[in-house]
């Protein structure tokens, strides 16, 4: 219970928005409390095209791609 709560407060703060304050409700709020910090994570910025994070977990065998399509800092999952 420790680490998940530890989880729940390290994304209230890192993956707030202007829209969301509360961190740990956003989808990158949820796979950091669920997952933990990712590995690996890479981050694509690239003129005209909104920005991604590929968080990676390959010990765990698992790859999320988060994309940023409003370019206001709301994230959401792209499906494979």
């Amino acid at each position: 219970m420790e680490e998940y709560f530890r989880r729940v407060d390290q994304a209230y703060f890192a993956y707030r928005t202007l829209t969301n304050q509360n961190g740990a409700l956003t989808v990158r709020g949820k796979v950091h409390i669920l997952f933990g910090i990712p590995e690996e994570v890479e981050r694509l910025l690239k003129p005209g095209e909104p920005a991604q994070e590929i968080w990676d977990y390959p010990s765990l065998k698992k790859t999320f791609t988060f994309v940023d399509r409003e370019r206001n800092g709301n994230f959401r999952l792209q499906r494979p």
